[in-house]
Order: structure tokens, then C-alpha cells, then sequence
């Protein structure tokens, strides 16, 4: 099948979006995808779909650039998050802070995101609370108790 934007190049990757029962169905090639990303996700960019649904002024309308604060570390503004649903910096998330609160709490059922843990620092967590159990055992001289966490450790480790 050939694109549907430039009709040139094999259509390689299919976007079907559903809105209120409305279907509507587009083929286009990789090139034209990524050139015309903004356009093809309208109307309701990937941003809006995934974050902005049922939450009300979550994303606001793009306002001028002239008007819209940007990062000043990467000068990221609001409209580039919203077409490329990815903050810039690490610093975005405080200059943004107001709108990506609703969105954080809609995904993560808080403010706060709890995440998975990786495995090695599960592991030196777990050895760090095995310590302070075992100093706590040895200070209060119940040497059965830390002799029992002392191979705890050496298991863990």
C-alpha cells in the first residue's frame, strides 16, 4: 500500500483513531509520519490522549510563544511537551509544575510516583535494615538474635 500523504513511499505504519464512534483510518510511511506527527494526531494529540482525558485544563490550548514560559535550562514550552508528550530537562517539572500535577495524579493516584525499585538497590536496602537490626541486637546483648541476623547478611550478600 502506498502512503496516503505523499504517495510515494510504501505505507509502513497504520493510525486508527476513534472518537465518539468516528473512525478514521490513515496509511503513511515512516518519513511522513514523523514529518507530519503533529497533524496526523489531531484532533487530540498523543499528550491530550493519554494524560489530558477527563481531566479539565490539565493541558491548556497553546498559547502564543511570545506568552508561553519556557525551561530556562532547555527552553522547553508547554506546546513542545504537548506534541512530544517528553519534558526536555529535569528542570521542566518544576517550571511546568501547575500543569503536570493533574496529569501525575490522574496516572499515579497521587503526587508522588512510586515506581519499581531495582533489584541491587532493593538488595542494599535490605542489607542496610539488616545492619541496623544486628548493631540494635549487639547493643542490647541478645547475641541469639544477632547471631541470626549475622547469617541473614551473609545469605543476603
Amino acid at each position: 500500500m502506498i502512503c496516503e500523504l505523499c504517495n510515494l513511499s510504501e505505507a509502513t505504519v497504520y493510525l486508527k483513531q476513534v472518537i465518539d464512534g468516528s473512525e478514521k483510518e490513515l496509511f503513511v510511511c515512516e518519513e511522513c509520519s514523523g514529518k507530519h506527527s503533529p497533524e496526523i494526531s489531531s484532533p487530540m494529540g498523543m499528550s491530550d490522549f493519554l494524560f489530558g482525558v477527563g481531566v479539565k485544563n490539565s493541558v491548556k490550548a497553546e498559547a502564543p510563544v511570545k506568552d508561553e514560559v519556557s525551561c530556562s535550562h532547555c527552553h522547553m514550552r508547554q506546546s513542545d511537551f504537548t506534541k512530544r508528550s517528553r519534558m526536555g530537562c529535569e528542570h521542566c517539572y518544576d517550571v511546568f509544575k501547575e500543569e503536570l500535577q493533574p496529569m501525575l495524579a490522574m496516572m499515579h493516584k497521587g503526587y508522588q510516583h512510586k515506581g519499581k525499585v531495582p533489584q541491587n538497590a532493593k538488595l542494599a536496602m535490605s542489607l542496610e535494615s539488616l545492619e541496623l537490626d544486628l548493631a540494635t541486637a549487639i547493643e542490647s546483648q541478645d547475641f541469639e538474635k544477632a547471631a541470626l541476623i549475622r547469617d541473614s547478611i551473609a545469605a543476603t550478600k
